[in-house]
C-alpha cells in the first residue's frame, strides 16, 4: 500500500515540490523483490522522480515500510499527477504490479504586468524605459528577496528607481521593536496578498568599445521586436520555503542602431495657440555606422510621403490642407544639412498651433537629399496652452 494525502494544498510555479511517500506491506507474509518508481506528469513532460528497477528491495515482512522523499522544481502551471507505483513477487510466485495516482494543480504566485516605451537617451541612441509591476497572487504573505531584470544577448539594463510598493502593506520590512534581526531576514520585502512592486529599467544597446559590443547580437523576435531580456524573482513563504522563477522574453520594438537619426533635442516650455514656438531637433551620424550611407546630405521633411525635393513647409501645408493635425510647419533652418565631416547638425523648426490641448506635431522624417530614402522619423506631442494676450 502506498500512502500519501489525497490534498496537497496549494502549490506555486517556481516552488519546490517535496512529498513524503511510504509503502508498507498491509498483507499477513512476506513480499520479495519490490520495485518502487515515482513519476511526476505534466501536460508536456514526464519526470522520473524515484526508480528502483535496478536496486529492488529484496523483501518487506508484514507491517514493514519503505519511506522516502521525493522533490522536484514546479515549471508549469496546471494540472500534475504524481503517479507512485510498486512491483513485487507475491508468496506464491505471482508478479503483482500495484500503482497509485495523486493530483494536484500548481498556480501562478505571481501577476507580473510590464510597460514598455522606447525613447532616445542623452547620447541620441535609442533606449526601452520598461516598468514591471510584480503582484502577489496568492492568499498568503511572501517575503521577496529580489526581482531582478537579466537583459537579453547584446543590451544592458539598469534599474532606473528602487521599488516603489503597493497595497496593504508591500514593500515594509515588518521586525518586533527591538528584536535582532539578521541583514538577510531585514532586508526581506514582505508582500501581502494584493501587493505589488514596481520597478523601472533602462535598457539600451551595449556601446561600442565594450568587450561584449563585438560578438553581441540583438535578439530579434517575430521581425520586428527585440527581446529585451526576462524578470527573475525570488522568494520565500511563510515557513521558509523558497521560489524562484522567471518569466517569459518581454520584447520591445527593435532597437537597432541606425546609421543616422533624428531626435528631438529641445522644445520651448510654454507652447501659446496662434503663437508660432521652436523645436530643435539633432541629426546625428552612428559612431560605427556602416558603409551604406553613401551620402552626406539630410533634409527634415514632413509626413508619412513626400514628393522629391518637397521641403518641409511645402510638405506641411499639404498636410493642413489634407485636414491632418492642428500644428503647421512654417519653416527651417537650414534645410540641408551636411554630415560629411561633422557628426551632427542641428535644425530648427517653427511651428504653428492652431488649437489648444494636447497636440501631436507632424511627422518629421529624416530623409537622404540624393536617394530620398528615409533614415529616421520623430512623433511627439505638446501641450497648447491659451494665447496670453
Amino acid at each position: 500500500m502506498l500512502k500519501l494525502p489525497q490534498s496537497f494544498g496549494v502549490i506555486y510555479l517556481g516552488e519546490a515540490f517535496c512529498t513524503y511517500i511510504s509503502v508498507s506491506n498491509t498483507s499477513s507474509e512476506p513480499v520479495t523483490n519490490i520495485v518502487i518508481k515515482a513519476e511526476l506528469q505534466t501536460d508536456r513532460q514526464k519526470v522520473t522522480l524515484k526508480d528502483g528497477t535496478k536496486t529492488p528491495l529484496p523483501s518487506l515482512g508484514p507491517g514493514e515500510r519503505e519511506d522516502f522523499i521525493v522533490s522536484h522544481d514546479v515549471k508549469e502551471v496546471g494540472p500534475h499527477t504524481l503517479v507512485c507505483s510498486t512491483s513485487y513477487t507475491a508468496p506464491d510466485g505471482e508478479q503483482k504490479y500495484v500503482p497509485q495516482y495523486f493530483k494536484f494543480a500548481s498556480h501562478n504566485p505571481f501577476s507580473v504586468r510590464t510597460k514598455s516605451r522606447t525613447v532616445a537617451a542623452e547620447t541620441g541612441a535609442p533606449q526601452v524605459l520598461m516598468e514591471a509591476c510584480v503582484e502577489n497572487a496568492t492568499k498568503g504573505t511572501l517575503f521577496l528577496e529580489y526581482v531582478r531584470f537579466d537583459a537579453g544577448t547584446g543590451l544592458s539594463a539598469t534599474r532606473v528607481a528602487p521599488p516603489t510598493a503597493v497595497g496593504q502593506s508591500a514593500g515594509r520590512h515588518r521586525s518586533p521593536a527591538g528584536a535582532a534581526v539578521s541583514s538577510y531576514v531585514a532586508g526581506l520585502q514582505l508582500l501581502d496578498p494584493g501587493g505589488a512592486v514596481n520597478t523601472l529599467y533602462r535598457v539600451q544597446r551595449l556601446g561600442p568599445g565594450t568587450a561584449e559590443h563585438a560578438a553581441a547580437q540583438v535578439t530579434i523576435v517575430g521581425g520586428n521586436s527585440t527581446a529585451l531580456g526576462r524578470l527573475e524573482i525570488k522568494w520565500r513563504g511563510m515557513l521558509g520555503d523558497m521560489g524562484r522563477l522567471q518569466t517569459q522574453q518581454i520584447t520591445a520594438p527593435v532597437l537597432l542602431a541606425k546609421d543616422v537619426e533624428l531626435v528631438m533635442t529641445a522644445v520651448e516650455k510654454e507652447v501659446q495657440a496662434e503663437v508660432p514656438f521652436n523645436i530643435t531637433l539633432a541629426v546625428r551620424r552612428s559612431n560605427d555606422a556602416s558603409s551604406t550611407v553613401n551620402s552626406g546630405q539630410y533634409t527634415v521633411v514632413c509626413g508619412p510621403s513626400s514628393a522629391p525635393g518637397e521641403t518641409l513647409a511645402e510638405g506641411a501645408a499639404r498636410e493642413q490642407r489634407d485636414g491632418q493635425g492642428n500644428v503647421v510647419v512654417l519653416s527651417q533652418t537650414p534645410d540641408v544639412v551636411d554630415l560629411s565631416e561633422a557628426a551632427e547638425a542641428s535644425v530648427q523648426v517653427t511651428l504653428l498651433p492652431l488649437r489648444t490641448g494636447v497636440q501631436h506635431l507632424p511627422l518629421l522624417r529624416l530623409q537622404d537629399v540624393q536617394r530620398h530614402v528615409t533614415f529616421d522619423a520623430v512623433e511627439s506631442t505638446v501641450m497648447v496652452h491659451p494665447c496670453a494676450s
